[in-house]
């Protein structure tokens, strides 16, 4: 034990020596924060069948107690669902509302102004900018950060220091989207470690990093609390040399708190309880498996302790305070020493402007593919413009609300940098869409006019990207997708183009005065025709992927895996432990070279699939379903078809009992914790036991007595015949003893593969000796780091050695077990073993069975997601009264007949792009969900792409419809069944296939992509529709491309559903030319298809989108495997 204590504080020692290169000499730099926090709760909504349900709250923080200590490190411990992020969020003053109780700072009350200046706050989920550098990003976050005099090489060795302190160095130049989930977690803290905070709040900063690089991030934490930081995190599971880092203690369970205090004096306090915590054990697992029952006890008469323990701790803490700290450093007193917290403050607006205005261009450069599309879009749609004309007559919010709240700079900073880069590009593009345009189609070369038209143009330009911002800001994406059409398109009805503002009725031309589109156009036709001369009539009277250097990820890796045994990976950040488990799994197929076997046989790639659940790190729930439902609709996919309600339900509970869900099976998936999401997607992937059962990251953000639950868990399933793999960052001793195997990964080679209880003996011959009472993954890991000394490469060669040896030896074994095997259940046709139950359950639900419940599904998500229901049928009656408003009984005067036209045009132009921008953004909402469900094995792809289509149905016909009978029946089209029923008809068939071109957008090219290539291609498919010039007046060469042009058969419908074989209209003035409705069909030069071609054919158009879509899904499956 003593040896242990010596090796832990030579250890300590080591890695404060290289914290200290960087963060210099300690001395107090900082204001002392201590701060103290009573009968705080804090509480939501816990929705059980509807999105809100009144009265029924789920409370967070109950009444909790605690203080922070400057110069020392408090870690806040709890089972998932305690509450920890949320004490986090309320103290730092990110969570601000819906709370009671008291927060104060050096004793007064918590000035949140003063209080956020001198706080930072790291979330467990940090976000980056993808097309940075490692080297980029630090170095920008310094600039803006430290102080203003310090010069380009100080800041480079800061940059240098950290990244090695946090193990970066050898990926400083890596893009941010190329680094694993380790690397980026590192990073993310490294950014905010740059200055020291006088708060510094880090929740789960080691989830997902190897235990030398938690230690290692502890260190380094533990020396700035030296420099009077007040250091909190939250950690699940801390291990023991870690604890041995931190100073203060917070329990969390349920919201209470169940000890405040020095960590020397828990388990004191426990024990006054009748809790006594074994020698050689885990403090926090100790405390943990208290608060959560598994050790029996008065857990109320604990509490009452605790509470009491705490108010001593409290006063004696305070007496201390009150004689250390000057009260003039008072949050709530002008005099606050914030001289490190002053330094963003010490930037000009101007120098923050440089720096955020450097990082601006890189990211614009790096990000080529956006930026090129955006010009190239411009181009394109100008060409055509031109062509057509030839002659003719005349989503980063996050990231800025993390280092804005983190005070990297201001918000004037940001914003006008945001502006003066984004105007560069916006003059780029604008210019050169007006220049082409303009000069193709034959305008006027005059300097003056060519100036006028720019500017307008340009203008009308800025004015859009603001109102996308605005709507992305206040909105997100979603909501603004609706809401920029909905608001927008409206406005085009008061721009003069649609409807002359004369024409309207009186009432409603003072709105026209709001339509920024009415002085844009105006603005444009006095460019082009004020003060012009006579135009030239010729009738007789005329009205850019450069190659990237090839990164190996697993080099020559050899390994096995047994049945009813369970395997763990270990290995640093980067080692290749989840790229391993995707090749094993089928996930990934591609740019592999090796072999793999399943009993003996290469293994049949498809279908091995059929056999094997792989659960990745990444949580991927439907937000609108009850962990009941969720876990439910998982049984009902996965078990028999022939399992009664009643057993299905059985399982269900069993399951959500076992990990610990029982407590929140009524509460939306959007609504749980980090730990119960993560719990949730495990249980739906084991409801079925397959035979093989691979989990990445399966205790990550889990408690220890919650993972020690889910690998014991895992453990019985191996015993039923079931292969289970897990990669594992920082397994603890006590989940150790559950592991059968351990294969240990390091820079993509195999450091040991075999029996958990030979793999000491192996090290010893390489000469690595573990201590004793000391826990076996965390000596591997810092033997295959370096951090023990030793030759690596001997290690290698004797580990591969002795694998071989275990893997013949074990081969050997199985020989009588292999032969006995029926030929039948070999790989050849299931390629495992074992009898595969479980794995054929999927192969006897037809697809008619596994449509059923995803439709079920698909209606409970579509009945919550209320919001977005009622706006996309709240925008289709809104825009349809203001249509009739503005087009009030146009449809029977023969005197608006133009008017009228373009009314009718509108309608199909409104229910396109509303739809097609709407959906180009479900598809990569829910892709990640269809892609894990259906590579596991749910369903098939038919079945989810059949209900996908027919639940969207039901508000396709219901919008349209809406949208159609009010419009219809207010601008007076005539009132008659059959030419109703046509209108309809087109209307819906057009909204269909906006529908469709939005999904196969968002399918294959995502939000950002899709919402681009929508207008770019449809808006030149709008040229040749007929409205804006006549297929018989475009050029011989272009007449042909009308026919691709679903918008002219559209448009025809709606005109020949209006006016064909229709009496002549009412005219009310001496003479109306257009009166007869031939002539309005002989000017438009219609029909030129009869009608019932024209359904024909646009139904033809969705069945090809729909065809063209579900090979992109096809697609989509392909590459989730590479």
């Amino acid at each position: 034990k003593n040896n242990l204590a010596r090796m832990l504080k030579d250890d300590c020692k080591i890695h404060i020596q290289e914290s200290e290169k960087f963060l210099g000499p300690v001395k107090s730099r900082n204001s002392q924060m201590y701060i103290e926090f009573n009968d705080l709760c804090y509480s939501v909504c816990n929705s059980k069948g509807k999105t809100f349900t009144i009265g029924t709250e789920k409370m967070i923080l109950h009444n909790a107690r605690g203080y922070f200590e400057p110069g020392k490190i408090t870690v806040v411990v709890g089972p998932s669902g305690a509450g920890k992020t949320t004490l986090l969020k309320i103290i730092s003053g990110k969570q601000q509302h819906n709370i009671k109780g008291t927060i104060t700072v050096n004793g007064a009350v918590q000035n949140r102004k003063m209080f956020h200046k001198q706080a930072c706050y790291v979330p467990q989920q940090f976000e980056l900018l993808p097309y940075l550098t490692i080297r980029e990003t630090l170095y920008i976050a310094a600039r803006l950060k430290l102080d203003v005099n310090q010069n380009k090489q100080t800041i480079c060795s800061t940059v240098n220091d950290i990244a090695k302190s946090l193990n970066l160095s050898k990926c400083l130049d890596t893009l941010a989207n190329k680094l694993s989930g380790g690397e980026r977690k590192r990073v993310c803290i490294g950014v905010e470690m740059i200055v020291q905070p006088s708060v510094f709040l880090l929740d789960e900063p080691t989830s997902g990093l190897d235990s030398m690089a938690s230690n290692q991030l502890i260190n380094i934490l533990h020396d700035m609390a030296k420099a009077n930081c007040t250091v909190i995190c939250s950690i699940h599971q801390p291990s023991s040399q870690m604890i041995s880092l931190f100073d203060n203690i917070i329990v969390l369970n349920q919201g209470r708190c169940m000890y405040c205090g020095p960590k020397n004096e828990i388990l004191n306090t426990y024990s006054i309880a009748g809790f006594t915590c074994p020698n050689f054990y885990n403090i926090i697992e100790f405390v943990l498996e208290v608060v959560t029952e598994e050790r029996s006890g008065n857990i109320e008469n604990l509490y009452k302790i605790c509470c009491d323990k705490y108010e001593q701790f409290r006063l004696r803490k305070k007496e201390e305070m009150d004689l250390s700290i000057d009260f003039k450093q008072k949050c709530g007193t002008k005099n606050t020493d914030v001289s490190i917290n002053s330094i963003t403050q010490k930037k000009s607006t101007w120098q923050q402007q440089k720096i955020l205005f450097s990082r601006a261009l890189t990211y614009i450069k790096r990000d080529t593919t956006l930026t090129k599309l955006r010009f190239v879009a411009h181009v394109q749609v100008a060409i055509l413009l031109g062509i057509v004309f030839y002659n003719f007559v005349p989503t980063e919010a996050a990231v800025f609300l993390q280092e804005h709240l983190n005070n990297w700079y201001s918000l004037r900073s940001y914003y006008s940098v945001k502006i003066i880069t984004d105007l560069l590009v916006q003059i780029i593009c604008c210019s050169s869409f007006v220049l082409i345009s303009y000069y193709m189609t034959g305008q006027p070369m005059e300097y003056n006019r060519i100036l006028s038209m720019w500017g307008i143009c340009f203008l009308i330009t800025m004015l859009a990207q603001t109102v996308g911002v605005l709507a992305g800001t206040m909105l997100g994406t979603e909501l603004g997708i609706f809401v920029i059409p909905s608001v927008t398109v409206p406005l085009l009805l008061f721009a003069g183009f649609f409807s002359k503002l004369g024409e309207m009725p009186m009432i409603v031309q003072p709105l026209s005065y709001l339509s920024f589109f009415r002085y844009a156009l105006e603005g444009l036709m006095q460019a082009i025709y004020l003060d012009r001369p006579n135009l030239t009539c010729s009738e007789i009277y005329c009205y850019f992927h450069s190659p990237k250097p090839e990164k190996t990820i697993l080099q020559n890796v050899t390994g096995y895996f047994e049945s009813k045994k369970v395997t763990v990976i270990i290995g640093p950040s980067g080692a290749g432990k989840t790229t391993l488990m995707k090749i094993i799994s089928g996930k990934r197929l591609t740019d592999i070279k090796g072999t793999i076997t399943i009993n003996g046989i290469e293994r049949n790639k498809g279908t091995f699939r059929k056999q094997v659940c792989y659960v990745p790190q990444q949580l991927d729930l439907l937000p609108f379903l009850t962990t009941k439902e969720t876990l439910y609709i998982a049984a009902r996919l996965k078990l028999n078809v022939n399992e009664s309600k009643q057993t299905i339900c059985s399982v269900v509970n069993d399951v959500a009992e076992t990990l610990g869900l029982s407590n929140c099976l009524g509460t939306l998936a959007n609504k749980l914790s980090g730990g119960e999401q993560k719990r949730l997607s495990i249980a739906i992937e084991i409801i079925a036991k397959p035979s093989i059962l691979l989990l990445d990251e399966p205790t990550s953000g889990l408690d220890s007595a919650a993972s020690y639950q889910l690998v014991y868990m895992l453990h019985d399933m191996s015993r039923a015949n079931c292969t289970v793999i897990c990669a594992i960052h920082q397994p603890s001793s006590q989940i150790i003893s559950l592991f059968d195997d351990i294969m240990v990964l390091s820079q993509g080679r195999s450091m040991y593969c075999g029996p958990k209880s030979e793999i000491l003996n192996t090290y010893s011959i390489a000469g690595f000796t573990c201590p004793s009472f000391y826990n076996i993954a965390e000596f591997v890991l810092e033997v295959i780091t370096e951090q023990r000394g030793g030759d690596l490469e001997n290690l290698y060669k004797i580990c591969r050695d002795e694998s071989e040896k275990i893997r013949l030896r074990n081969a050997h074994n199985k020989n009588e077990l292999t032969s006995s095997i029926d030929s039948k259940q070999k790989c050849e046709t299931n390629d495992l073993i074992v009898s595969t139950p479980t794995n054929n359950i999927i192969q006897e639900k037809s697809i008619w069975q596994q449509q059923k419940i995803l439709f079920v599904r698909a209606l409970i998500c579509i009945k919550r997601d209320t919001i977005l229901t009622k706006v996309r049928l709240a925008s289709h009656i809104i825009v349809a009264l203001m249509l009739g408003t503005v087009f009030y009984d146009f449809g029977d005067d023969a005197e608006k007949v133009n008017s009228n036209i373009a009314c009718l045009f509108f309608f199909l132009l409104f229910l396109f792009f509303v739809n097609a921008e709407r959906t180009v953004q479900t598809f990569p909402t829910e892709a990640a969900v269809f892609l894990k469900e259906h590579l596991n094995n749910w369903y098939s792809l038919g079945a989810y792409y059949s209900v996908k289509v027919i639940t969207d149905l039901v508000m396709q016909i219901l919008c349209s419809s809406a949208f159609i009978f009010i419009s219809y029946y207010m601008t007076g089209q005539p009132m008659e069944y059959d030419r109703i029923l046509k209108t309809w008809i087109i209307c819906l068939l057009i909204m269909m296939v906006g529908q469709t071109v939005g999904i196969l957008a968002g399918s294959a090219f995502g939000t950002e992509f899709g919402l681009f290539l929508i207008s770019s291609v449809n808006i030149p498919l709008l040229l040749f529709a007929g409205f804006f010039t006549k297929v018989g007046e475009m050029s011989p060469y272009l007449q042909p491309l009308s026919v691709i042009s679903y918008f002219r058969y559209a448009f025809e419908g709606i005109i020949q559903a209006i006016y064909v074989d229709r009496p002549n209209l009412t005219c009310f003035e001496i003479y109306c030319y257009l009166r007869s409705p031939s002539k309005i069909l002989s000017m438009m030069d219609m029909p030129t298809v009869p009608f019932y071609a024209i359904p024909i054919i646009l139904i033809s158009w969705i069945l090809f989108l729909h065809a063209v879509h579900y090979t992109v899904l096809q697609w989509k499956v392909y590459y989730a495997k590479k």
